[in-house]
């Protein structure tokens, strides 16, 4: 019961990412974080349960990693990643270990299936309320003209972001955590079919309203190999699922039928977001500035400036965080997510197919994250796909029990 009590609380504080305090040692603190205290404490006072077994090769590699990070606070003044974001990184990444075995160990619980969806709804509307307030509406004013419009006029400007450049970041944060809240659903399917698809319709829509391409891609990312599951393994959800994506075809017709312009409003700007590569043109130009005025020191130990932009991509950041020891960093950390991801593509067991669903999002923002950093809902997600084939062991050995 503490377990689950535990896990909702930090679920439903998690869609709430802006700063409540302004700094503490240097870094903002967000709502999170203090459940996420709570959590850790529990972790350690159930550290045989909680931590118990843990691949050592891995996590030593993890912490190598760390450490090839933050070497350079050592020796330069001005360091890609400063301490401060470091130990917010560090921080995220405990609470998601932490996090993603309560969540792990809460599905093994004989009570889950009456626990999930009080634990699904209250997540869904706790993402909702944060989009609410953070947006000031959950509904687009269709006198908009683009996509720009979209985000700086119907998305920026009221409550918590009034501040655009300091909303942007904060916006794909939240736009990533309806995502992970759809990963549970899929790896909870079989306990409440339609309600699976209610909640799934629901955070859809919100990632859709969040305008955050990094979340449209990690959810077409998702799509891949629940779709190959479906219909290699599970032929009778795959029926439900062709029949739920018929409905919805079928609701896109009716819309485009009753409402015709303001579906011709809602593919206009969708097109323009898609197509806008300001942003990402702007990061292209970033990269090589960075590459052309770094010397062949920093090349290998990183560079020590302060007019730069970040790359949006991991190994580019950490090759500038901590030269080449960083990218070679961030290539493995890149290299393994893709592994887990393929592996869900190519294998359609459940277990392999649930570790890509999760693990989906830190793909995605591993090379489109402001300062190539992984936030807590990705990392929660990554998290539990490392931390499947621990559940399996135990569910084997309770059923052995």
């Amino acid at each position: 019961m503490i377990t689950v009590f535990l896990l909702l609380v930090v679920l439903v504080l998690l869609p709430w990412p802006w700063y409540v305090v302004a700094s503490v040692a240097g870094m903002g603190v967000r709502p999170v974080l203090i459940g996420g205290g709570v959590l850790i404490l529990y972790g350690a006072a159930r550290w045989r349960l909680l931590l118990k077994p843990i691949n050592i090769k891995l996590m030593l590699s993890f912490f190598a990693i760390y450490f090839v990070w933050l070497l350079p606070l050592t020796y330069y003044e001005n360091p890609h990643w400063d301490v401060a974001k470091l130990l917010g990184f560090g921080v995220h990444a405990s609470i998601a270990f932490i996090l993603a075995r309560i969540y792990l160990l809460a599905t093994l619980d004989s009570s889950w299936r009456f626990y999930w969806p009080i634990v699904a709804v209250l997540f869904l509307f706790s993402s909702v309320a944060s989009f609410y307030y953070a947006f000031g509406t959950l509904v687009a004013d269709s006198q908009i003209e683009n996509s720009t419009d979209f985000i700086h006029r119907a998305l920026y400007g009221e409550g918590v972001f009034s501040d655009p450049e300091a909303a942007k970041g904060i916006r794909h944060t939240m736009a990533i955590v309806p995502v992970l809240l759809l990963g549970m659903v899929f790896h909870n399917y079989d306990s409440r079919r339609l309600f699976a698809i209610l909640v799934s319709l629901s955070c859809v829509y919100l990632i859709f309203f969040s305008f955050s391409r990094s979340a449209w891609l990690a959810l077409l990312l998702l799509a891949f190999p629940i779709a190959r599951y479906l219909i290699a393994s599970a032929r009778d959800h795959f029926a439900l699922a062709i029949l739920s994506a018929l409905a919805f075809v079928g609701g896109l017709v009716v819309w485009s039928v009753l409402f015709p312009e303001q579906f011709s409003w809602v593919l206009s700007i969708v097109g323009d977001r898609v197509s806008d590569d300001r942003s990402t043109s702007g990061r292209i130009g970033i990269v090589i500035y960075l590459l052309s005025s770094m010397s062949f020191i920093e090349l290998l130990i990183g560079y020590n400036h302060f007019d730069y932009g970040s790359p949006h991509n991991l190994v580019l950041d950490a090759l500038i965080q901590s030269g080449v020891l960083g990218a070679l960093s961030g290539a493995f950390l890149l290299l393994y997510v893709g592994k887990i991801y393929l592996g869900g593509l190519y294998r359609t067991t459940f277990d392999s197919t649930a570790a890509a669903v999760f693990v989906a999002p830190a793909l995605v923002r591993m090379v489109t994250a402001g300062s190539g950093m992984l936030h807590l809902a990705e990392l929660t997600g990554l998290f539990i796909a490392m931390n499947l084939n621990w559940s399996a062991s135990l569910r084997a050995r309770l059923v052995k029990k």
